[in-house]
């Protein structure tokens, strides 16, 4: 069944290598570039991994330029968690879109965003370990409103001085129960 829900996907471009299989998840995250190079990465979540978005990815990521394309099924393990127990709150989601541009020349990156900006209809949020960006529509990707709302609370609780503000920074508000 997954074979033949990815065949169209198979005619975007040059495959590559594709592999369809149970394995641990440290398996799963290879490095695929050489150091210094650092690609472009984005990734969004679906509630629905739907024929219209299919449809859009394989219309579309062609234009785009060197991609790679991974869409992850979710669910099982990270579905019995509610969506407010942790700072994940895209547990209710089918699957996540990872998208990796590897040519960061300024066209490039220009047909990436409007790729991107394509899948809006289909997606929301983010997942942080995914992304190669660390901006303000990044953090608000990665945490909902009631899920930055609970983390800046507990973040003025133990953090009050924004000692740990790298990375995805919530910043601490007293003005949060």
């Amino acid at each position: 069944a997954a074979k033949r829900a990815i065949e169209p996907l198979l005619h975007i471009g040059t495959v590559l290598n594709q592999t369809i299989k149970k394995m641990p998840y440290e398996d799963v995250l290879e490095k695929v570039t050489p150091p210094p190079f650092v690609p472009l990465v984005k990734n969004s979540f679906t509630q629905t991994c739907s024929d219209e978005l299919i449809d859009a990815i394989v219309t579309n990521a062609g234009k785009v330029g060197p991609m790679f394309i991974q869409i992850r099924s979710l669910g099982g393990a990270v579905k019995r968690i509610p969506h407010d127990a942790t700072a994940f709150a895209y547990r209710n989601t089918e699957v996540m879109l990872l998208t990796v541009l590897l040519d960061t020349s300024a066209a490039a990156v220009a047909k990436f965003k409007d790729f991107r900006a394509m899948l809006v209809p289909f997606t929301a949020g983010a997942y942080g370990n995914f992304l190669s960006t660390a901006d303000k529509e990044d953090v608000a990707a990665i945490y909902p409103p009631e899920t930055y709302a609970r983390l800046s609370a507990i973040k003025h609780k133990y953090d009050p001085a924004n000692l740990f503000d790298q990375n995805y920074n919530v910043k601490p508000s007293p003005d949060i129960h």
